[in-house]
């Protein structure tokens, strides 16, 4: 299924205010986002992620930037993944090396935001 979807719509509060757009693949989206100026980061724990605390410490205020994130269970796929330009993780402690998705872009969108505003 492609946005807006009306079923969802009722329920998104002011996310249905934001504007969408369906591609036909997550690499075909991180290309024209590319193409528009923006950096692409990926949250995902890959063997490539660096720690978001890490990317933090460059001034991005200024930084165009879009954050990918993946399917709960799948992650991002492989070849969105490869178009991105960086792969970004959040440090955890303990057994689990990573987090619920809703949660890790929270905190993610949380830290960037914190960066650009102060």
């Amino acid at each position: 299924p492609a946005p807006p979807m009306p079923a969802l719509l009722k329920y998104a509060g002011d996310a249905a205010l934001l504007p969408s757009r369906f591609e036909k693949s997550a690499q075909h989206a991180v290309k024209r986002l590319q193409q528009q100026g923006f950096e692409v980061w990926a949250l995902e724990t890959t063997d490539q992620a660096k720690d978001l605390e890490t990317l933090l410490a460059r001034d991005i205020s200024k930084l165009p930037l879009a954050l990918v994130v993946g399917h709960e269970s799948y992650g991002v796929s492989a070849s969105a993944l490869n178009a991105c330009d960086e792969h970004v993780r959040i440090r955890t402690v303990g057994i689990k090396n990573s987090l619920n998705v809703a949660v890790a872009g929270s905190i993610a969108i949380f830290e960037i935001a914190q960066q650009r505003c102060g």
